[in-house]
């Protein structure tokens, strides 16, 4: 009994010094303490997939371990938090968990894990490089741009040129062996006429991106040099069209290059509008304008001077009716002052002119009254002077100079080619096809942060910068972000049949006898 009071003495003692502990934490435990926990994942999208139905009650679990029941009455007694990070994430793993199913079911593992792929997107992020800023007009960056890309595209056609002809069959009037053909087992051999397509492709777009370079240092548009690349734009569609390019995939690099031309003739109706036409169609209008203010006060006068020798040549109007042929008239109305009480006017019973001050009451009678016309016209009506011009307007001319003529002529027919040619790209590559097709290309130009006339800042050979979807062709812009959408569109479809681009070209013979007679053998290749 003497011994309790010590045992509780050193009881409390020994609690006291463990509360004395827990208060004095070093900074070391609690960043150990805080390393326990460990870093918080990314949080999940705001909407998940719809979990699955669940399961029966009597199917058992699958080799998953049944909680005590000291934790479910535990686990009971909490209080739920609602939209929490853990709750997430744990009905996650139970949505792509497999649920257990019988004979005669199907599996939902396929349509959730779906439905989490269509969620989360693209993973590839792009890289945020520098920005170089937009240089000078004049600068040389754009003629060393130039003078990089417009050798390549001509490499780049001899080589899709050469290894296209040498897929033929050794009995086709058009085979044309490679002088150093590729090693039998190497994807060149494989996929000849894959590979030369895409080697013409890749062409274009240098071509495109080389001429874009040129003008857009100096703010020029220049029609001759996007002609000469239209043969060659026809040449690449021909191939694109083959038999064994019908899939989606292959018909988006179709729809490519329907892009860049639609792009490129809207780009020259767009300067050609902005930098000649719009000036002298401005000029021209103010100079028809004169002319028909100066017809119309001609006309004016003229109208003027007819109305007066008109009036002084009419006749003397008739004389007024007499007083006494309205006698009876005037004696049959009521009188003005027809109170009782008043005093009767004499003019009214006996006078003929009472009657007569208003002449609407005898309209054949007053002369003037048949060429009246109302004081408030209709307000549809237009106002005679816009009709007097109108017609004037319709019924003169105006001499325009004959380039002026011409380049009128040419607008109309670039616009209706840029036309036809979005309609038909439009119809073929489009962001979905993108998308699906394409997903490395798509990645970089959705997580973009360039601005539509940013076109000069990324650079055609990186392959992980960011891209820009091309925007409306009508601005005149945009034709350097389809060719760098295309060239990376060429490098992630390359990767599939081991294309190398500018590397594995075909060399280009030194002898210029034999450069003519490999274009030769071909007349619907030109040359440029």
């Amino acid at each position: 009994m003497r011994d309790h009071p010590s045992s509780s003495s050193s009881a409390s003692s020994s609690s006291t010094h463990l509360k004395h502990r827990k208060r004095k934490l070093t900074r070391q435990e609690l960043l150990k303490s805080l390393e326990i926990l460990g870093t918080l994942t990314a949080p999940l999208p705001p909407q998940l997939p719809p979990s699955p139905p669940a399961s029966r009650s009597t199917t058992p679990a699958l080799s998953h371990k049944r909680k005590p029941e000291s934790d479910v009455e535990h686990s009971r007694l909490k209080r739920p938090r609602t939209t929490s990070f853990v709750d997430r994430f744990h009905q996650q793993h139970r949505t792509l968990r497999p649920e257990p199913s019988e004979d005669g079911e199907v599996p939902e593992e396929s349509s959730s894990r779906s439905a989490v792929a269509t969620i989360a997107g693209p993973t590839f992020v792009p890289v945020r490089r520098p920005r170089r800023g937009k240089q000078p007009k004049n600068d040389p960056y754009y003629e060393t741009l130039y003078d990089t890309y417009y050798p390549r595209a001509r490499a780049l056609k001899y080589s899709g040129d050469a290894r296209f002809l040498s897929t033929h069959p050794p009995t086709h009037r058009d085979y044309r062996p490679l002088v150093f053909p590729p090693p039998t087992n190497s994807p060149y051999h494989k996929y000849g006429g894959v590979i030369a397509r895409m080697e013409l492709i890749d062409s274009l777009v240098c071509f495109a991106y080389a001429l874009w370079a040129k003008e857009y240092g100096k703010g020029i548009c220049q029609r001759d040099s996007w002609n000469s690349m239209q043969h060659f734009i026809q040449w690449a569609k021909s191939k694109w069209k083959g038999a064994d390019a019908g899939g989606e995939r292959e018909k988006a690099f179709l729809g490519l290059i329907c892009m860049i031309e639609g792009f490129m003739w809207a780009r020259y109706v767009t300067y050609s509008t902005k930098l000649s036409i719009e000036k002298d169609i401005v000029q021209l209008a103010q100079l028809a304008e004169t002319k028909v203010e100066k017809l119309y006060e001609a006309s004016v006068q003229v109208a003027i001077a007819s109305g007066k020798s008109s009036g002084a040549q009419q006749a003397t109007p008739p004389m007024l009716p007499s007083p006494a042929s309205l006698g009876t008239n005037s004696a049959n109305s009521t009188p003005t002052n027809n109170r009782p009480d008043g005093t009767p006017n004499p003019a009214s019973v006996d006078g003929p002119s009472a009657n007569s001050s208003s002449p609407s009451d005898h309209p054949s009678q007053t002369p003037s009254s048949s060429r009246e016309t109302p004081s408030h016209p209709s307000s549809s009506a237009p106002p005679a002077k816009v009709t007097s011009i109108a017609s004037l307007m319709t019924s003169n001319y105006y001499p325009i100079q004959i380039k002026l003529a011409t380049n009128l002529r040419d607008q109309s027919h670039y616009l209706g080619r840029s036309v036809a040619a979005i309609e038909e790209s439009q119809r073929l590559l489009t962001l979905p096809i993108m998308a699906k097709h394409f997903p490395k290309t798509f990645s970089r130009m959705i997580h973009t942060s360039y601005l539509p006339h940013e076109e000069y800042e990324p650079d055609m050979e990186d392959d992980e910068g960011e891209l820009f979807w091309p925007g409306q062709c009508i601005t005149g812009e945009g034709l350097a972000w389809v060719c760098c959408m295309g060239r990376a569109m060429v490098m992630e479809f390359g990767k599939e049949y081991g294309y190398r681009g500018t590397e594995g070209m075909v060399p280009k013979p030194r002898s210029a006898e034999d450069d003519d007679k490999l274009h030769a053998s071909s007349s619907a290749a030109p040359k440029r």
